[in-house]
């Protein structure tokens, strides 16, 4: 079964679009495809929110589970994943303390580990120029 866009030109040059539900079933040898039924004009499904009750009533029986996506309000989101694995990979790697074995003989104020550490996470999530490295980027 499947889902076919039919679209129809009117005289004035505008058009419209209908849904229509088929399947396609062998005959004598030969693919044919069968109308099963018409779902509507698809601007009507659009506008009256049916296309979405429809897909969401059909996801109830379906063997996957489907997922509905909606817009963060926010406009930006993290993702703590790879920041976390980092992380333990540079603290095991030993490179938090030699940047603070380094640091220690200087006259440095700011944490070298931290500055060198979000620089190389920049690196890795975002890539980019280090002179933009403060900015926040679309996913931190």
């Amino acid at each position: 079964m499947f889902i076919r866009l039919q679209v129809f030109r009117n005289k004035d040059g505008s058009s419209r679009s209908y849904l229509h539900l088929l399947r396609s079933k062998r005959v004598s040898g030969r693919t044919r495809q069968e109308l099963i039924c018409t779902l509507g004009r698809l601007d009507a499904l659009q506008a009256g929110g049916g296309l979405d009750r429809l897909i969401e009533g059909l996801t109830r029986y379906s063997e996957r589970q489907w997922v509905e996506v909606q817009a963060l309000a926010g406009g930006w989101d993290k993702v703590y994943g790879p920041v976390l694995v980092f992380r333990r990979l540079w603290e095991h790697l030993g490179l938090a303390e030699e940047m603070q074995h380094l640091q220690a003989g200087t006259q440095v104020e700011f944490s070298v580990d931290e500055a060198a550490f979000a620089m190389v996470l920049h690196r890795l999530l975002d890539p980019g120029s280090k002179r933009v490295s403060h900015r926040l980027p679309a996913r931190v």
